[in-house]
This record gives C-alpha cells, sequence and structure tokens, in this order.
C-alpha cells in the first residue's frame, strides 16, 4: 500500500515510532537543561551539545565507511535545516531557563501546527480540514496540561516562539531532503554548524563544568543527540504534516518525568489533556490510512 506521493505505510508507522522516540529523547534534555540551571551559560549548554553529537555521528560515518556528500542542490536546504534547527534550540533552551517547564513547552509544541501549516506552502502538501481539526485538538491537550499563566516578562516567551517557528522550519527542510541526503550527514552538518555558532558566545564567558554540571552537560548531548537520529529519520520518511502531531507525546512524557523527578501531580485537567492528544494522533493516523485505502 502506498500514502499519498510515494510513502508508503511501512515507511509511514517507522516514521511514527521515530517521532515518538524523539519527543521521549528531547524531553529527558529539556529535563537535565533544567537541572543545569543558570551557572553553565545559555550557549556553552548548545555548543557543548553539538560538539558532542558532532563527534558520535562524525565516528558512526567513518566507522562506516559512509563518503560525506551532499548533492549541489541540495545543500542550501540543508544549511537552511541548520540555521533554522539552531534558532529553534537557542529559543527552546532560553525558554526552558527563563520560563516556567510548562509555559516553555507549551509554546515550544505550538511547532507541529506550524508543520502543518508551512508544509502545505513549501512541500505543497494536502492541506485538509480534518489535518486541521485534529493538530488543534493535540495543542487543546497540550494547554490543558500545562495550563501555561504566561505571567512572566514577553521577551522570553517571544524567543520561545521563535524557537517553535525555527523548529518547524527545520523539520520542514528535513522532509524537504528526503533520502536525497543520509540522515548521519543532516545530523552532522547541524552539529558542525550550530557549535561553529555557538563558539564566538563562549569568549569571556565559558564556565568549566565540573561533578553533576559535567553529567548534566554529557546528558543533555547524548539525548540531544538521539532526538536529532530519530526526528531527522522520521521527517524523512514521512509526510511532516502527517507526523508532527506525534511529537506532542513529549508532554506526556514530562508530565511522567515531572512526577518522578520532580514530584509533580498532574490534576484532573492534565489527564483530560493526555487523553486528548493521544486521540488526536490516533485520529490523524486513521486519515493516513484512509488515504492509503483509497490508493489502493
Amino acid at each position: 500500500p502506498q500514502l499519498t506521493q510515494g510513502v508508503n505505510m511501512k515507511d509511514h508507522k517507522k516514521a511514527i515510532l521515530y517521532i515518538l522516540l524523539s519527543a521521549l529523547s528531547f524531553t529527558l534534555m529539556q529535563v537535565f537543561v533544567k537541572l543545569s540551571g543558570p551557572e553553565i551559560p545559555l550557549f556553552e549548554k548548545i555548543f557543548m551539545r553539538n560538539l558532542l553529537i558532532f563527534f558520535i555521528t562524525f565516528f558512526i560515518l567513518k566507522k562506516n565507511k559512509t563518503p560525506i556528500h551532499v548533492p549541489k542542490d541540495l545543500r542550501l536546504p540543508l544549511l537552511l535545516r541548520c540555521v533554522f534547527g539552531y534558532m529553534g534550540v537557542a529559543g527552546f533552551f532560553y525558554a526552558t531557563l527563563h520560563l516556567k517547564l510548562g509555559d516553555a513547552t507549551a509554546i515550544h509544541q505550538s511547532s507541529p501546527i506550524l508543520v502543518v501549516l508551512l508544509s502545505s506552502v513549501f512541500l505543497k502538501e494536502e492541506l485538509t480540514k480534518e489535518k486541521l481539526l485534529t493538530v488543534f485538538l493535540g495543542f487543546i491537550g497540550v494547554l490543558l496540561i500545562v495550563k501555561p499563566s504566561f505571567d512572566v516578562s514577553v521577551f522570553p516567551s517571544l524567543v520561545g516562539l521563535s524557537g517553535a517557528l525555527g523548529a518547524a522550519f527545520a523539520y520542514i527542510f528535513i522532509s524537504y531532503l528526503g533520502k536525497g541526503v543520509k540522515s548521519e550527514i543532516i545530523i552532522l552538518a547541524f552539529a558542525a554548524f550550530s557549535s561553529l555558532a555557538s563558539l564566538p558566545f563562549l569568549f569571556g564567558n565559558f564556565v568549566v563544568p565540573r561533578g553533576i554540571a559535567l553529567f548534566y552537560l554529557v546528558c543533555i548531548g547524548i539525548f540531544g543527540g538521539l532526538g536529532q537520529f530519530f526526528v531527522t529519520n522520521g521527517y524523512k520518511l514521512s509526510k511532516a504534516s502527517e507526523i508532527s502531531i506525534y511529537s506532542y507525546t513529549g508532554i506526556i512524557f514530562s508530565g511522567l518525568f515531572g512526577m518522578i523527578i520532580f514530584k509533580e501531580n498532574p490534576d484532573f485537567m492534565s489527564f483530560i489533556g493526555m487523553a486528548l492528544i493521544i486521540l488526536a494522533g490516533y485520529l490523524l493516523f486513521k486519515i493516513s490510512q484512509k488515504k492509503t485505502l483509497q490508493k489502493t
């Protein structure tokens, strides 16, 4: 069976799994960003995260003897993926450090809505009422869980929103790159770009990490790398607008880790929100299956 534009159902299911794993990985990364506190500067966290990802990915490419090559016509989209991805990470890290965890997550989780809208413009993917209603259902679930108060200054919220926009564009370009560029090369390029872009901000502000701070930085790098691997492969395997909804499960993971690590107890509205997110993901998957049946 085939989904529209040549995406088969096997790849689509695998893409969903990758997005779920990326949501879990990025949630763990966010937990360690929060735990690391303000003692380690923002751009040092971004630098260390991506430097670790760079060396791990480079080692994997060399071990597998994979040539590092990008077709000429895909070099600009890859560069734009790096630029917008860096914008997304910086905005997300900043919001996580300066807003309540729920507020930062709510703002960042607006990116799947933006993906559906942007993919219809740049990737010419079909934008149906069913897709829009499903994504907004998921976003309502997000709001019920995090109950954002937005009782802080406007600037961190705007930075967080710009990060969500950057993440949405990054996912669009990953989907556009498709199978023309290997996932490891996309990750390597993004890690290299992010490390170099962060380097100028380290002069005069670098803090030598020790003890638990060093552990937090390593964990940020490990789970950030895993998140990059899963999200890159997910968006390469299926249509951006049909799998972005599954990143909302990061809110569920955040709720669970909040209970375990931060002793936060979700209320009744939070459980309703989780149910809505799961329902939204299920409905979007059924829409994809319906299209498959229509094409066979």
